[in-house]
């Protein structure tokens, strides 16, 4: 596994903390990483009080109410929307727009493997298992 410096786009790979394979069920077999599609320029540099790290990295946590869950990734998109900000890898990024290698890197990147769908099967339950009862 790899860590990651930014900017980031495209997919890449996280290692799930231990809290991380407890919230998101990975038995002892998985690999102990989720993939994600990235797209941003800044990170997270401290855990916020009263939350607990799901993803290496400062990627994603929980808060301990456990109400409320985080990603710095994106889990909804997939390599034909990511697509769609490739440029912004010049305009955010300072990537000249004639490099097409730099440029060809993020593509391929955006077209790796993703658990996004593994990912919001899981936030649904998460939904499901947190949502009050509503009493009218």
């Amino acid at each position: 596994l790899t860590y990651y410096s930014l900017p980031q786009l495209g997919v890449t790979t996280t290692p799930l903390t231990p809290l991380g394979r407890t919230f998101f069920h990975t038995p002892p077999s998985h690999p102990g990483h989720l993939r994600i599609q990235q797209h941003h320029r800044r990170g997270v540099s401290t855990t916020p009080p009263g939350f607990s790290e799901l993803l290496a990295g400062k990627q994603s946590f929980l808060s301990r109410s456990g109400t409320i869950l985080t990603f710095q990734g994106h889990p909804e998109k997939d390599a034909q929307c990511a697509k769609m900000r490739l440029y912004d890898a010049v305009r955010w990024f300072g990537v000249d727009p004639n490099d097409r290698e730099t440029l060809k890197k993020y593509e391929e990147a955006m077209e790796l493997p993703h658990d996004g769908r593994e990912i919001w099967v899981r936030v649904l339950e998460w939904v499901r298992e947190k949502t009050p009862e509503i009493h009218l």
